[in-house]
């Protein structure tokens, strides 16, 4: 999951990688839900139950790029 503020430049740019590099993810905007599971900033995408943020994303998108699954789990 793709959590992330409308307003947010460094969202808009992760959201365009993750097109671009056809990455499968859902989208949440809802900053309650995002504090009840601990996520205090955004950027942020949960993949198989971790939450990663920062320079890690980028690092797991330009991994999909490189033949990784292309999806991501819920958490």
């Amino acid at each position: 999951t793709f959590y992330h503020a409308p307003t947010c430049p460094q969202c808009r740019a992760i959201e365009r990688m993750l097109s671009a590099q056809k990455v499968a993810y859902t989208s949440c905007e809802d900053i309650s839900l995002m504090r009840d599971l601990g996520i205090e900033h955004t950027p942020a995408v949960a993949v198989d139950g971790n939450v990663l943020y920062g320079k890690a994303i980028f690092d797991w998108i330009r991994g999909c790029s490189r033949g990784s699954d292309k999806s991501e789990k819920e958490t």
